[in-house]
């Protein structure tokens, strides 16, 4: 997928700021392979629903189906904080939550 730049809050480089970003979206290969700390791009992030970059622990191996082309990985942020990243035929399939590769800052 091609690189997109954005404005969101940066949480993964220990500050909480607002920065522009280059990410490049992963496909559901790459994201199948990550292991340990990932980076997720959230959509609603907060009270104020902004866009952030998030380092989230990957929480399990991914699930697949037999049938269907579909990745579901579950992954863990903060405390108490659990999510799933869907794909569906190898893209997000949420808008709203996917990992992410930061290009450049």
């Amino acid at each position: 997928m091609n690189t997109l730049t954005i404005q969101a809050i940066d949480k993964v480089h220990g500050k909480s700021v607002l920065a522009m970003v280059t990410i490049r979206v992963l496909h559901a290969d790459e994201a199948m392979q990550l292991r340990g700390d990932a980076t997720v791009l959230s959509r609603y992030y907060g009270r104020n629903l902004q866009t952030a970059l998030l380092r989230v622990k990957i929480n399990g191996k991914p699930k697949t189906w037999k049938t269907r082309s579909d990745v579901e990985i579950p992954v863990k942020y903060g405390l108490y904080e659990y999510a799933h990243v869907c794909y569906h035929d190898g893209i997000p399939a949420d808008q709203n939550l996917y990992f992410v590769e930061i290009v450049s800052e």
